[in-house]
């Protein structure tokens, strides 16, 4: 999906007004903003082993994946890396999620 101007926008009203939007972070164009995303995107790096989920505590071994470093703003990590780097985020904005 390409988020140009016009989609993030209607995507950015959609979660500001309750809406939940879920993107993977190839999707992450300079149209959907950091306050946004509740985060800022790196470099890609290597990643794998073992992952933990913050709601349950659930920890399970995954094969190496690529990650897209990322500094979390207001976001939250909902599954870190053995690393403890963000693999799956959850941002608040509006009255969405």
């Amino acid at each position: 999906m390409t988020f140009d101007e016009a989609m993030s926008r209607a995507v950015i009203e959609h979660v500001h007004g309750g809406g939940t939007l879920v993107l993977c972070a190839p999707d992450i164009t300079p149209n959907l903003p950091a306050d946004f995303l509740g985060l800022t995107l790196g470099d890609v790096v290597a990643a794998g082993g073992v992952v933990t989920c913050a709601v349950c505590g659930h920890a399970t071994d995954e094969a190496p994946f690529h990650l897209r470093a990322a500094e979390l703003t207001t976001a939250d990590a909902i599954v870190t890396d053995a690393q403890g780097r963000p693999v799956v985020t959850r941002n608040r904005y509006g009255d969405g999620a």
